[in-house]
């Protein structure tokens, strides 16, 4: 079984939880309860980069 997360040369989104935790999700998968998109598609180079540097503090913030 191969998962969608896979793809190289699929697009994805950055995606944000209420605890300002990011992470690269595959855009055409929906976004999970509690996830918003905080970016764009984008190539799978693209994405981890806003992320990184969206949010440098892994914990969240309610740590």
């Amino acid at each position: 079984m191969s998962s969608p997360l896979d793809g190289h040369d699929a697009d994805f989104v950055v995606v944000v939880n209420e605890e300002q935790q990011y992470s690269r999700w595959s855009a055409p998968v929906a976004v999970p309860s509690g996830w918003t998109i905080a970016h764009g598609s984008a190539a799978n180079d693209g994405s981890p980069c806003y992320a990184r540097d969206s949010r440098t503090d892994m914990r969240p913030v309610s740590a």
